[in-house]
């Protein structure tokens, strides 16, 4: 028998996809203005990336809710990841190791980000089966074996987990399609049939 409940909260937060906006917009923005007032050769290129920072920045801002969104996310994500490894490979090509190294650390923060903020990645489940129970990644320890566990409850939504060396974890848990007494039931069974392994432990 085993159990999979997912989560209310997701693993990747709205402010976190916003603050790696606003730092490639800030790093475009600020490399765009420089290249403009010190290159006249790039000057045509420094307000190219400026305007692209600038474009990120407003998003980031004034239309946060639409940035985003997933599909919106994704695709700044490939033009960001674009503008860095153009920037870091021509560069390098110049003989700039300073900023090549910069764009090419952006360019992999992006990387990370969109592998990061991928849609089947952001949902957190906690997982229960005989084995005892897995916590989601924002839990202080993965997982919770039936000899640490004390009582298990899932009321009103939440499920709450408490264990024996007074660790408790609660977490609002979306629709389910058993019945939350099923699940304790099988919790408490679970308890019991370790309570003995857990005194032998502690001896």
């Amino acid at each position: 028998m085993s159990y999979s409940l997912q989560l209310t909260e997701v693993k990747v937060k709205r402010h976190q996809i916003t603050a790696m906006h606003l730092i490639c917009g800030l790093t475009f923005v600020a490399s765009g203005m420089v290249t403009y007032l010190y290159s006249a050769r790039l000057m045509y290129y420094g307000l190219a990336v400026t305007a692209i920072g600038l474009f990120i920045l407003v998003m980031a801002v004034a239309r946060n809710k639409v940035l985003t969104r997933h599909a919106v996310n994704r695709l700044f994500r490939i033009a960001e990841l674009v503008v860095a490894a153009v920037v870091s490979g021509y560069c390098l090509l110049q003989h700039m190791p300073f900023p090549a190294g910069i764009f090419g650390a952006l360019g992999l923060a992006v990387l990370f980000a969109l592998f990061w903020e991928r849609e089947n990645n952001t949902a957190l489940f906690v997982h229960i089966d005989n084995e005892g129970i897995t916590l989601p990644s924002a839990g202080r320890s993965k997982i919770v074996p039936w000899t640490e566990a004390e009582a298990v409850m899932l009321r009103f939504g939440t499920l709450s987990i408490d264990c024996t060396d007074n660790r408790r974890f609660q977490w609002n848990i979306r629709e389910f399609t058993f019945k939350p007494t099923e699940l304790e039931q099988f919790c408490s069974d679970k308890i019991e049939e370790s309570r003995s392994k857990r005194l032998t432990n502690n001896w």
